[in-house]
């Protein structure tokens, strides 16, 4: 095989690329396997596939047998912003050798070393795409990828959702993505009310039974959601009867601290926090959400709900939490409802953001700007149930246009690299304001790390949908390279 260029690269597209944009970076023979790498200027995967047919006539580029894989990259370049593809040919040594020998005859090939493109980079943004890429001095150790867990060292504990069942659902690959990169884990559906126990004195703690085991397994702390989930379909509709009637505000109560009694004592020293109540403020009048437990009981039950969590499991983080708390109208909302249960004497340690974002959204500001005014009063933040959808959300809201919105389905065959770079600027914006205030701040879970099993695939419509930290072949995406950098980096 012919000699492999040297200085391996760090390289970058030169200011000068062939007539048909596209650059040779870097050849490779390792273990009997031989790549190159070449950079294209075009906005996406499919316009390489488009325009490939011109690219094979390139004396350079003869048609490869398979692309090993692509991943986006950027930069500033020539003193001009460009959007290049990173694709990795995989050649048979035929191929290989006809490459290398091409380079040695024809100088103005040269591989040209990298400016303003940082190596550190360039191998977080291969590491992303999943490719085997390591020239004969990288070790395994730079090769590998940090667990998020280990990079936080438990400030804040790195948390994700876990789907019922997950023992069964998960791939093997998966389940050591659970193990490895999260120290705190929050069961999905399998602890809400109606699911646990669907029918009156009929409990399903198996579940919960075998998340507990693995956490406790893998050193791993375990959210108790949610005792109380305020929206009508989220407990059984059973503790609202009595009979053939309607159950009144005594046995309904009743029904609640026999559940929240049988649920905390079972699993007491064994949960590290709780999310005593669930989405209970509304900023519209009357101020709270309109459910059946609010028309049986009135708007006072939160105090009584969190008294009587916290004489049932007293070691046990009291978490308030709530959607888009960041968001001032509604920071404002929550903020008047947690104080005013404190001076009720409440224990109230928690004040959980799920942080369900979209790509584009300025979250950053709002999250410093949620966590300070919190910490001003005493509380600590978790943000508990944290994506980032990367459809837009908006004609759903729009009754009007909701029905169009339905339709949207713009990524089934997979997320462009510049949508996917989009939304790890806003994860990164997302830490950033936790990093800002990491001492007030308990915990980040995302709800979920693959993105096959996220719930944006069904919610608020149904598609295909890529919100989370690892793709649906459960390879790091570019968002998790983002938050692993700023956990690495963090004082």
């Amino acid at each position: 095989t012919c000699s492999i260029p040297r200085p391996f690269p760090t390289c970058r597209p030169p200011d000068s690329l062939f007539s048909d944009d596209v650059r040779l970076t870097r050849i490779m023979a390792r273990r009997g396997r031989f790549f190159t790498y070449w950079y294209l200027r075009y906005g996406s995967f499919s316009e390489f596939l488009d325009r490939r047919s011109q690219m094979s006539d390139h004396p350079l580029f003869p048609f490869p047998d398979r692309l090993s894989s692509v991943v986006s990259v950027s930069g500033e370049y020539a003193n001009s912003q460009h959007s290049f593809i990173l694709i990795a040919v995989l050649h048979s040594p035929r191929i290989y050798n006809k490459i290398g020998h091409s380079i040695r005859k024809n100088p103005k090939f040269a591989i040209k070393p990298m400016n303003s493109f940082t190596r550190r980079r360039f191998l977080g943004g291969i590491s992303a795409s999943g490719l085997l890429l390591a020239s004969p001095r990288a070790t395994a150790q730079e090769n590998a990828i940090a667990p998020l867990r280990k990079l936080s060292g438990g400030k804040p504990l790195i948390g994700t959702a876990v789907t019922t069942q997950f023992e069964k659902i998960y791939t093997p690959e998966q389940i050591n993505i659970l193990a490895t990169h999260f120290d705190s884990v929050t069961p999905e559906n399998c602890m809400k009310w109606q699911e646990m126990c669907p029918e009156e004195g009929v409990y399903r703690f198996e579940p919960i039974d075998r998340l507990i085991e693995f956490a406790t397994k893998h050193q791993q702390s375990v959210v108790g959601h949610t005792l109380l989930f305020n929206r009508d379909g989220d407990y059984p509709k059973w503790i609202f009867r009595d009979g053939t009637k309607e159950a009144d505000a005594k046995l309904v109560w009743k029904r609640i601290e026999d559940h929240a009694t049988k649920l905390m004592t079972r699993y007491a020293g064994k949960i590290d926090s709780w999310d005593v109540l669930n989405e209970f403020i509304e900023v519209p009048k009357p101020g709270y959400r309109v459910t059946d437990l609010t028309r049986v009981l009135g708007a006072d039950f939160p105090e009584r709900l969190f008294k009587m969590a916290a004489e049932l499991d007293p070691k046990a983080k009291m978490t308030y939490n709530d959607f888009s708390v960041e968001k001032p109208d509604r920071l404002k909302a929550i903020l008047a409802f947690v104080r005013k249960l404190r001076d009720k004497g409440c224990k109230i340690d928690v004040i959980g953001s799920q942080s369900h974002l979209e790509i584009g959204d300025k979250a950053g500001a709002n999250l410093d700007n949620m966590i300070r005014q919190f910490a001003a009063e005493g509380f600590r933040c978790a943000l508990t149930e944290v994506d980032v959808d990367v459809i837009p959300r908006s004609l759903n809201k729009n009754p009007k246009t909701r029905e169009d919105a339905s339709k949207i389905n713009p990524y089934v065959n997979g997320c462009p690299p510049e949508i996917l770079e989009k939304q790890a600027n806003t994860y990164r914006e997302t830490m950033d304001a936790v990093m800002a205030n990491i001492q007030h701040v308990d915990r980040v879970s995302f709800w979920g790390f693959t993105d096959g099993s996220s719930w944006l695939n069904d919610w608020p419509w149904k598609r295909v949908n890529h919100g989370l930290l690892f793709d649906r072949e459960s390879k790091p995406k570019p968002a998790f390279h983002a938050i692993a950098e700023m956990l690495k980096n963090k004082g």
